[in-house]
């Protein structure tokens, strides 16, 4: 063989090769199409969601007990249905802070408010036993829920107590009842 037909084989070669490259990108791209698409998708459903979630979180009074006391101020009885006596944040020593922080959400000062490590390790551990075992709320998203729980409990509301004790999803913040910051404008 020549060099001048070796020369033009390898150019036939290389245009080959250009050409089922091209090919192949083209198959490729309309392949990731839908996946690019559904991704757009759920990200701007995921934005939707997050402004649709209320903008204030309003904290009824805590249930506390009742005393009645004497005429010379002696605690006579304490009725209560939360036994519960509120206390100022300092009252509370930094290590006891610390402790239930460490328990309740070990990388709370980390994470902003939404844990997405721990929602992935939930997600994949109710996902593998087909059931909800496991949650991932934060301490933020625990205070949420009990804000909602008072709220009803304020109201006199029980069915909407069971509710906000039984839901596991975060629409249970769209049925809260308090206004988004988009609406207040």
């Amino acid at each position: 063989m020549s060099a001048a037909s070796r020369s033009r084989n390898v150019l036939g070669l290389l245009g080959a090769f250009v050409v089922a490259s091209m090919v192949a990108g083209v198959l490729m791209a309309g392949l990731m199409l839908p996946a690019i698409g559904a991704t757009g998708v759920s990200a701007s459903k995921s934005v939707d969601f997050f402004e649709s979630l209320p903008g204030d979180l309003e904290q009824p009074p805590l249930a506390e007990q009742t005393k009645v006391l004497s005429a010379d101020d002696k605690v006579i009885a304490k009725f209560f249905d939360q036994n519960r006596i509120n206390v100022n944040l300092d009252q509370i020593s930094e290590p006891m802070k610390q402790a239930v922080i460490s328990i309740e959400d070990s990388r709370f000062y980390h994470h902003g408010g939404v844990d997405p490590q721990g929602l992935m390790r939930a997600f994949l551990v109710n996902q593998f036993r087909q059931g909800v075992v496991q949650g991932a709320s934060t301490l933020t998203q625990q205070y949420v829920k009990n804000v909602l729980v008072q709220t009803a409990y304020a109201r006199g509301d029980k069915d909407a107590q069971r509710a906000a004790t039984a839901d596991k999803t975060p629409a249970r913040c769209r049925r809260s009842g308090t206004r988004s910051a988009s609406r207040r404008s």
